[in-house]
């Protein structure tokens, strides 16, 4: 086994627990104050509010799914008066005025504006769905989501769209009810998401959830998940057919220490103004899954803010990724090592978005990427003195590169290959983002073959993972090169142990087996490989097994990288 002293130095002799959470390498604990003052333009009736205001108008029952009618209270005390709207849009004193118990026979996302006579404002918002008769009785294991739009979805594809959200956790007896209350009903924003899966028929979606009076983001727990509002609906079709591989890509990240986004298996639902929620609206196994932003619980960086321009102000928080630009995008092209390196797509912001940098803050940033690029470029690794080693952390980019290589990530590094910079901090790798088309996946054979390092003896269009952009550079760096065989020695004997990955597949494949079934029938042009589900998630462990025995047996070799495909 190939070993170093920078190993010894990175990971220590004795590999030690991690405990996930802020305290994670590449993490620091920052505390984030988005909340703000509701945006709608309200009619108040004249008066000073006094402080404090008082808990947001209760709404009774919550939301949830009712078969015939629903009756809903407010709670409401002597001299507020109340207005309602039922299509979602934000209500003022010219909307309805509530007079009483309000009957829903169809499905509606109920919004209400409270006032009193000071001019004290409450709002609520709950969604009620009526359920058609092949759906009041349904049940499932894992989590039920509902997405409601008064005007249907159409169009989430050009951009965000609001939508009531509604949430039903398995009860004391384990199964989901879409009948009742939910455990979660929130307004949210929706649209559709991806780039090469954008025109898929089973469509992923990002969510943000809204305050109940406002378009501001309103942070919830979802289905035991820190509180945030930004979620990712990702919709496993035609390559992930056993629905697993981003959701253990992001676990076994979690189990190494660095932070990955958690998920959750769900079935989604979605229904459109005054229809019932019927088969027709189901659409399917979804992993839900937490956005890559900035956030205590997310990537722990500080916050950059506009007069953030002098030191040590201006070294940070950056998160930013390598990946195709969005539209009203230039990204930057930092970082290629006065011509060292070739990428094939730029440095893309994600916070601060690209338009929320001012020039003292984009230079600091682009001059921060070239020192590290003309760093790797030079002979001795050194750019003014300043080794690469002291401006990356060294361990935490050779457990991104070994997360991505393991399972044959095909768009690894180059595509979604998010980075990240703390105030006064080192350039950190991840988190990993997007396993779809990896692990023997379908519909894309450069994952096919459990061999090789990377894709490259099947196409040039995937990613060389030894001398893609700076790991051109730092592969050529015998000490790098030696911890990282050595790293990934020990986590083959630990995190990546090959029994410890095969009892998470069939963890995950138990908790799916059922909802399985039901997307397989919804979306059968799409059916599991070998006719059953459980022969989908075998191709799957099949294809572990076969990786892990060629790269231990690479591992035997004095030098790894020459092992290719044998």
């Amino acid at each position: 086994m190939v070993g170093s002293s920078l190993f010894a130095l990175i990971y220590g002799c004795t590999p030690t627990p991690v405990t996930f959470g802020p305290q994670n390498r590449g993490q620091t604990e920052t505390t984030v104050d988005d909340s703000g003052p509701p945006t709608d333009d309200i009619e108040t009736i004249p008066g000073t509010p006094p402080p404090p205001p008082p808990p947001d108008a209760g709404l009774e029952p919550r939301g949830g799914g009712f078969v015939d009618a629903v009756t809903v209270e407010l709670s409401i005390r002597d001299g507020e008066e109340a207005w309602y709207t039922l299509d979602g849009s934000a209500p003022t004193v010219r909307d309805a005025s509530w007079t009483g118990p309000l009957t829903l026979t169809e499905s509606a996302e109920l919004r209400v504006l409270l006032q009193n006579s000071d001019g004290l404002v409450d709002y609520a918002a709950e969604s009620y769905v009526r359920l058609g008769p092949d759906l009041a009785d349904f049940t499932s294991n894992l989590p039920l989501l509902v997405v409601y739009n008064d005007d249907g979805l159409e169009d989430a594809e050009y951009g965000y769209i609001n939508t009531g959200f509604l949430a039903f956790s398995p009860g004391d007896d384990g199964r989901a009810r879409l009948l009742g209350e939910a455990g979660l009903t929130t307004r949210a924003a929706l649209k559709e998401r991806g780039s090469s899966t954008a025109y898929d028929p089973k469509h992923s979606y990002s969510i943000e959830l809204r305050e109940s009076g406002s378009d501001d983001d309103g942070d919830e727990p979802l289905l035991g998940l820190p509180a945030d509002s930004d979620w990712v609906l990702y919709a496993p079709l035609g390559f992930d057919r056993a629905f697993i591989r981003n959701a253990l890509a992001f676990r076994l990240s979690n189990e190494v220490g660095l932070y990955a986004p958690r998920t959750r298996f769900v079935e989604l639902f979605t229904v459109e103004g005054g229809r019932s929620l019927g088969q027709g609206a189901y659409q399917g196994v979804y992993v839900l899954m937490e956005a890559v932003k900035r956030g205590p619980d997310r990537v722990a960086i500080t916050e950059l803010g506009p007069g953030d321009i002098s030191q040590p102000e201006v070294t940070g928080g950056y998160l930013f990724k390598r990946d195709r630009v969005g539209a009203d995008e230039s990204g930057s092209w930092a970082g290629d090592g006065g011509g060292r390196f070739a990428f094939s797509d730029p440095l893309v912001f994600v916070d601060p978005e690209e338009d929320a940098l001012n020039r003292p803050q984009f230079e600091y940033f682009e001059d921060t990427i070239d020192r590290l690029a003309l760093a790797l470029a030079a002979e001795d690794h050194q750019y003014e003195g300043v080794h690469y080693r002291d401006q990356i952390d060294v361990s935490v980019w050779i457990d991104n590169h070994i997360l991505n290589m393991y399972p044959k990530n095909v768009d690894a590094l180059r595509l979604s290959a998010f980075m990240h910079k703390d105030r006064e901090g080192a350039i950190m790798a991840g988190p990993i983002w997007d396993f779809d088309r990896s692990m023997g996946c379908a519909d894309d054979d450069r994952p096919e073959d459990p061999t090789w390092w990377d894709a490259t003896n099947i196409t040039s269009d995937t990613t060389p993972m030894f001398t893609y952009g700076w790991y051109l550079e730092l592969f050529a760096d015998p000490e790098f090169a030696d911890a990282y065989w050595a790293r990934l020695g020990e986590l083959l004997g630990t995190t990546l142990e090959i029994n410890a990955v095969l009892a998470i597949v069939d963890e995950m494949a138990l908790e799916l087996a059922e909802a399985a079934r039901r997307n397989f029938e919804a979306w059968s042009d799409y059916g599991p490989r070998g006719g059953t589900y459980a022969a989908e998630v075998n191709l799957l462990k099949d294809w572990l097994i076969a990786r892990d025995a060629w790269i231990k047996g690479c591992l035997e070799r004095d030098t790894p990288r020459s092992c290719q495909g044998e």
